[in-house]
């Protein structure tokens, strides 16, 4: 059972060598100005055709996604 779910897993993994990082930090302003990373931030990127990619942000506000080369809007 151990040697099917490692070579299921190993099929699923992308191959990053032809995929694009996307990655940062999202920030909030409080009531007083000061600036905070924002835990739990939806992120997504729409590109060019296709299924937009969507992750949520850490803890500390920083979130990475992979993508197919290209142009994206990110929000």
């Amino acid at each position: 059972m151990f040697v099917v779910f490692v070579a299921l897993a190993f099929m699923i993994m992308p191959s990053h060598a032809s995929m694009s990082k996307i990655h940062g930090t999202v920030y909030w302003y409080d009531q007083y100005g000061n600036l905070h990373p924002l835990p739990w931030a939806q992120v997504i990127a729409e590109g060019d055709g296709g299924e937009p990619a969507m992750v949520v942000s850490t803890t500390d506000g920083t979130y990475m996604m992979w993508v197919a080369p290209g142009t994206y809007n990110v929000t």
